[in-house]
Formats: structure tokens, sequence, C-alpha cells
């Protein structure tokens, strides 16, 4: 890692990068695990903004894209979870806020690196959420079910655009 990341943000982001890594490996196990995916993601989130808010933080504009995009979007998917999934209900909520509070908090850093790294992560969470809570393609098993092949692709490509984003970052401090 660059010696020009603050020490503290560096940890909370590789905090962050190892509790993706345990979301993404929880996520490739049967649906059953997929609480346990969504926590670490929840706490990884939690770990870029525990990173994020060490460095000088303004108003941006960007932050109500955020807002305005998780209006649109979130109300579906919460519609979605209550009805087919009640038991996920507040985890999904929950998770709902987490994102949209890092994305807010990646604007607010003015900082490209950061705020395009969160912008994908939205993206590959709503295309995720959407895919898997609101217009479900196919049922891999009861319960939930699994994007489209090329949603997957898309989501995946945003999800690991957004990590390369965030230790471009780190690698040019």
């Amino acid at each position: 890692m660059a010696d020009g990341a603050p020490p503290a943000v560096r940890a909370w982001f590789v905090a962050a990068l190892a509790l993706s890594l345990t979301g993404d490996v929880a996520l490739l196990l049967p649906n059953q695990w997929f609480v346990l995916g969504l926590g670490a993601f929840l706490l990884a989130h939690l770990a870029y903004i525990g990173g994020m808010v060490q460095l000088d933080l303004r108003w941006a504009w960007g932050a109500l894209v955020v807002a305005i995009s998780a209006a649109l979007v979130g109300p579906a998917i919460v519609e979605a979870v209550k009805v087919h999934h009640p038991s996920l209900l507040g985890p999904v909520v929950g998770y709902l806020v987490v994102i949209s509070a890092m994305a807010v908090t990646a604007w607010c850093t003015h900082e490209a690196w950061l705020i395009v790294a969160a912008m994908l992560f939205f993206a590959s969470d709503a295309m995720l959420g959407w895919g898997r809570f609101v217009t479900p393609a196919r049922v891999a098993q009861p319960g939930l079910a699994s994007p489209r092949p090329l949603g997957a692709l898309a989501i995946m490509v945003t999800y690991h655009g957004a990590q390369a984003c965030f230790v471009a970052w780190l690698a040019t401090r």
C-alpha cells in the first residue's frame, strides 16, 4: 500500500476488503448463508465509512444523487422482501441504509476514486437486490432467486470495479 494514505484509513479499508471476501465466500454457499454474507458486506461498508470519515468531509451534491436513487429503488426492494421474504426485512433494510450512507460519505470526501468505488458498489447492490427480490428470473432453491447470467456479469463487474477503485485510491495516495 502507498505511504500517503493515512494509516487509519488504510486499516479500515483493509478490514473492509477482508469482510468483503468473507461476504463473497458466504454468497457462494447455499442460500442459508445469505444473511451471513449480507452481514459481512454490511460490516465492510461500515469499515469503508470508518475509513472515509478520517478524511476531510464536505457536503457534495452527488450525495443527493444517492438519496434520490435510494428513494427510487429502495421501496420496491423493501416491498418485495416484505411480501416474499419477511424474515429478511430487517437485515435488508439495515443494509440499504448502510450502503446508502457509505455512498453519501464517499461523495463528501470529494475523492474521485472513492466516489466511483461507492457508486459502482451502489449499482452492483441495486442490481443484485432488484434481481434477487423484485424480478427473480429463476429460483436456484426455494426462497431466493438468482440473477440472469448477463445480470450476474454486470453485478460482478461493478462489484470488482468498486473494490479495485478502493485499492486504487490507497495505491495513489
